[in-house]
C-alpha cells in the first residue's frame, strides 16, 4: 500500500468503533459514521459522537453517504467485505447476501415481524406509518442493523406455518415525536417457524419459502429455437388458446372470456406460464401503465415468471383474503392461472356489492382448491 493510500485509509476510519467505515452517513458537522454506531450512540448523545454538534432529526432518517461508500468499497473491497462478515456474525446486520442467494434449501434467520392487516407481494413498494412506542424501539433495532422487517398478517401473525414477506427499509421520514414514514420494498417471501417476544415485540424465526421448479415453464431460448419461425409460431398459437370464446366488455377494455366457466376446469390448465404470463401482460397493458407493468415486462421478458406473477398479483387482487391465498402459493404456475381465472372468468350478471362479494368470495375458493391441488402434488 503506498503512503497516499495509506493516509487515505486512516481518514476512513469510524471514531466510534474504530474500524473501516461501513454503510457510512455524514452528520451535518462533516463528521461521518458507520449507520450502526450513530443509531447505538443516539441512545445516548442527541448529537455527534465526536464534536457533539446537534442535528434535528432523528438519526434513524440519516441517509447513506453513497460517493463515500462507493468510494471505500472500490479502494478496499477486501476489508470491506471483511467488516461486513464481522458485523453479520454479531448479528449487527442481516446477511442479505446469503438470504437472496437461491439455494439448495430453505434459508433459516431471525428478524423482527410487524403486524399489519394487509397483504404485500414481492417487488411491491410499501409505505409503513410507525407511531407505538414499541415499533419505534423496533424500527430503531432493524435500522442500526439489518434494515429489514417482516411484514406478517395480523390475522396469522401467531400461526407458526404463517407465510409473510421480507421487507427492505429505503428510507426513514420523521413526520413528528417519535412518528415514521418508512418507506419499504417487499424482497422475499419466508415461512414463520417459530417466535418469541422481544422487548413488547415479536421476533420470529423465519425460513425463505420459494416457488418450486416446475418442467416446461420458459419460452424456447436461443439454443432451443428462439428466432425459429416455425417454435415462434407454436408459442403464439398457444398463448392465443386464452383468446378462444365470448367476448365481454371490463371496464373501459375489451377482454376475451374463455369457453370453460369458474366451476369447471381451468381454462389455462394446459398452458405453459410464458403464454400465461404473456396474456396477462397483455391485458394489463391495455387497461393500464406505471412503473409496476413496466416491472412485470422486464421480468416476462427475462423469464422470471414468479417475479412476474407477483407484480401482476398486485396489480390484479386487492381483497387481503384472495392476496394471502396467492402470496402462499409455491407454484408459479398456479399462480398465474388462478389470475388468469380472474381477469377471464366468466362475467357476473349480478350488480352491485352483493357481485363484489360473490366474486371475491368465488375466487377465494377457486383459490384455495388450486392451493389443495398445488400441495398434494
Amino acid at each position: 500500500m503506498s503512503r497516499e493510500l495509506a493516509h487515505v485509509r486512516q481518514e476512513l476510519d469510524c471514531q466510534v468503533c474504530l474500524s473501516l467505515l461501513f454503510d457510512p452517513v455524514t452528520l451535518p458537522c462533516g463528521h461521518s459514521f458507520c449507520r450502526v454506531c450513530v443509531l447505538r450512540a443516539s441512545d445516548h448523545v442527541h448529537g455527534c459522537p465526536l464534536c457533539r454538534a446537534p442535528f434535528y432529526y432523528d438519526a434513524l432518517g440519516c441517509a447513506s453517504s453513497t460517493v463515500l461508500r462507493s468510494t471505500i468499497v472500490s479502494l478496499f473491497p477486501a476489508e470491506y467485505a471483511a467488516r461486513r462478515q464481522e458485523l453479520e456474525e454479531e448479528g449487527a446486520i442481516l446477511p442479505l447476501d446469503e438470504v437472496d442467494r437461491p439455494g439448495d434449501g430453505p434459508i433459516v434467520f431471525s428478524l423482527p415481524l410487524f403486524p399489519l392487516n394487509c397483504v404485500v407481494f414481492p417487488g411491491e413498494k410499501f409505505q409503513l406509518f410507525i407511531f407505538e412506542p414499541r415499533y419505534v424501539l423496533m424500527l430503531k433495532h432493524v435500522m442500526r442493523s439489518s434494515r429489514c422487517l417482516g411484514l406478517v398478517n395480523s390475522t396469522c401473525v401467531r400461526d407458526t406455518n404463517a407465510v409473510g414477506v421480507l421487507l427492505r427499509i429505503e428510507n426513514v421520514a420523521p413526520v413528528g415525536p417519535h412518528r415514521f414514514l418508512v418507506n419499504t420494498v417487499g424482497a422475499l417471501r419466508f415461512r414463520v417457524r417459530s417466535f418469541h417476544e422481544c422487548e413488547s415485540y415479536l421476533v420470529g424465526m423465519l425460513e425463505t419459502l420459494r416457488d418450486t421448479p416446475e418442467q416446461c415453464e420458459t419460452e424456447p431460448t436461443l439454443s432451443q429455437g428462439r428466432g425459429n419461425p416455425g417454435a415462434e409460431a407454436t408459442a403464439r398459437e398457444e398463448s392465443e388458446r386464452l383468446h378462444l370464446g365470448e367476448q365481454h366488455e371490463s371496464g373501459t377494455a375489451t377482454v376475451s372470456c374463455p369457453v370453460q366457466t369458474p366451476e369447471q376446469a381451468s381454462p389455462c390448465a394446459e398452458l405453459s406460464s410464458a403464454a400465461v404470463a404473456r396474456q396477462l401482460l397483455d391485458y394489463l397493458r391495455t387497461n393500464q401503465r406505471n412503473s409496476y407493468v413496466t416491472a412485470a415486462e422486464r421480468a416476462v421478458d427475462s423469464q422470471a415468471y414468479d417475479e412476474a406473477s407477483f407484480l401482476m398479483s398486485h396489480l390484479l387482487v386487492r381483497d387481503v383474503p384472495s392476496r394471502q391465498l396467492l402470496l402462499e402459493m409455491t407454484s408459479t404456475r398456479s399462480r398465474l392461472q388462478a389470475l388468469a381465472q380472474m381477469v377471464w372468468g366468466k362475467p357476473q350478471r349480478a350488480s352491485g356489492t352483493a357481485s363484489m362479494q360473490g366474486r371475491s368470495s368465488s375466487m377465494r375458493g377457486r383459490l384455495h382448491q388450486m392451493r389443495s391441488t398445488c400441495t398434494t402434488q
